[in-house]
């Protein structure tokens, strides 16, 4: 198995995995996790507020959730901080980062929503899955390198194995060092966060393994595999 890290989704991989440490794909796989129905993720915001409409009249009992830049959007029912209180509920999600890189996939492989919280699981997945080719995506912040992306791309190489590319070895050596996540606390994401009142968010996002739930992406729903 050939693995290898990138920016922005290519062609050309079996699977890919989406990596947003902070906060979308920690909250992606811990709401799963607490037993939401499933998370329908929206590019904008007028097809999540449209999404949301819908599925009402379908009788759903549905969670809006998003942000932009770290604000919950005026009509918006939550923020994404994770996990998501939303059991037995659809999420109707949209984000800044992880979302808008989702779109861009032409014709889906299969997708992955991978971040230190679900590392290992991520990882055992794949292995299961006995893909030829591995993407993981460390999606930063609007086409950025984000420290705390790399980083989780990094645990997931980490436990993963297989052949390495130049940029997933450059992840592998983030995670390695013993000094990342005093880096991360550095970085513009998690300065941002801090400065609107998200310790908490921060410091779960920063927990490693702490989830057996891999989200996968079925027919535009992200659910658990």
């Amino acid at each position: 198995m050939e693995v290898d890290v990138l920016t922005s989704p290519r062609k050309g991989y079996d699977a890919l995995v989406f990596v947003d440490v902070f906060r979308s794909s920690t909250t992606i796989a811990l709401t799963l996790e607490e037993g939401a129905k499933y998370i329908l993720p929206c590019k904008t915001l007028e097809e999540a507020l449209d999404a949301k409409r819908e599925l009402l009249k379908a009788g759903e009992d549905v969670v809006l959730a998003g942000e932009r830049m770290g604000v919950k959007p005026d009509g918006f029912d939550v923020n994404i901080s994770p996990p998501i209180p939303a059991k037995g509920k659809v999420v109707v999600y949209t984000s800044t980062n992880l979302v808008r890189q989702l779109f861009k996939v032409p014709s889906p492989p299969e997708v992955i929503i991978g971040a230190l919280v679900n590392s290992r699981a991520v990882s055992d997945y794949i292995k299961r899955m006995d893909f030829e080719r591995v993407g993981i995506v460390a999606c930063g912040e609007w086409g950025q390198l984000s420290v705390e992306d790399f980083a989780g791309a990094g645990a997931i190489v980490k436990k993963l194995g297989g052949r390495l590319t130049d940029s997933a070895m450059l992840a592998l050596l983030t995670y390695e060092n013993d000094r990342w996540r005093d880096y991360v606390k550095l970085s513009s994401s998690y300065r941002l966060l801090e400065s609107l009142g998200f310790e908490r968010d921060l410091s779960i996002c920063m927990m490693e393994d702490v989830s057996d739930t891999v989200p996968v992406l079925r027919e535009g729903r992200l659910v658990r595999a």
